[in-house]
């Protein structure tokens, strides 16, 4: 579906450390990306996952490169962004996103990141899907990063796992919101990372004394009334880093891992084939 000049840009991003602009709004502008057919057929194909999305656009600029995720196979996995030229946090996606990668596949959980792709699209809400963050875009360079941090820490919760984010958001918010702040300290420095946390993900909840916000964290997402939010990123958060603190990080990992192993055993999603 691509001219040659563009499949090559684009296979070269799969061994580059460097962002490659794969397409730039002057050269979608001028039609010479994509196969000048009538008319042009896009198949997707993806193995091992539980949900998806599409993001199409003729004139977001492409940019790609990629980072090794498992130092035991040298596997890289490729990061893609594609975003309004004149979105300046999103002509940082590629490079933040590959720090991302790296630092989750190595660090916390420590987990090579499983997939071979992930794409960071300028839209709306924030939200996660395999493979695909759709982030808006901020005027803040940082705290854009920050928000993509933990849209792509969800590739291990609910993804990579399997669980039902709708029912146990505790789980997938909870430990997202955890990883955003590990890798924030790595990324701007314990101080302010801490303090960020705190005004974005504590304040709200200790000076909210409606009973609503005091439902056991465990309570399913879908019977909530009120207090979704704390229950679902902040007060679970809080609650793996108070168990990390106590057990200590290499005890604490190591049934994170074995979690994390049994998990995906029992929830692969085989041979799913996406064709739009």
């Amino acid at each position: 579906m691509l001219q040659p000049e563009y499949a090559k840009r684009l296979k070269a991003s799969f061994t580059s450390d460097s962002t490659i602009n794969i397409a730039s709004a002057a050269e979608l502008a001028a039609h010479k990306v994509t196969a000048q057919k009538e008319m042009n057929t896009w198949t997707w194909t993806a193995n091992d996952i539980s949900d998806m999305a599409v993001g199409i656009s003729d004139h977001y600029v492409w940019d790609a490169a990629s980072v090794v995720v498992d130092d035991a196979t040298n596997r890289r996995a490729s990061m893609q962004a594609a975003f309004l030229d004149s979105s300046e946090d999103f002509h940082h996606a590629v490079q933040n996103g590959r720090n991302s990668l790296s630092w989750l596949s190595h660090n916390w959980p420590g987990v090579p990141y499983p997939f071979p792709k992930m794409t960071s699209f300028q839209g709306f809400a924030d939200m996660e899907y395999p493979m695909m963050v759709n982030d808006s875009h901020t005027n803040d360079v940082r705290f854009s990063q920050f928000v993509q941090d933990h849209e792509i820490a969800h590739t291990y919760f609910p993804f990579y796992m399997g669980i039902n984010e709708s029912r146990y958001a505790f789980m997938d918010e909870g430990w997202a919101t955890t990883f955003e702040l590990l890798i924030g300290t790595s990324e701007v420095g314990k101080e302010k990372a801490e303090a960020l946390y705190k005004n974005f993900r504590v304040d709200r909840w200790i000076h909210d004394a409606s009973t609503a916000e005091d439902q056991p964290v465990i309570t399913p997402s879908s019977e909530l009334r009120g207090g979704y939010g704390n229950n679902s990123y902040g007060k679970p958060s809080l609650s793996y880093l108070a168990l990390k603190d106590m057990l200590g990080d290499q005890l604490f990992k190591k049934p994170c891992m074995d979690i994390w192993t049994a998990g995906m055993a029992n929830t692969q999603y085989h041979g799913t084939i996406l064709t739009l």
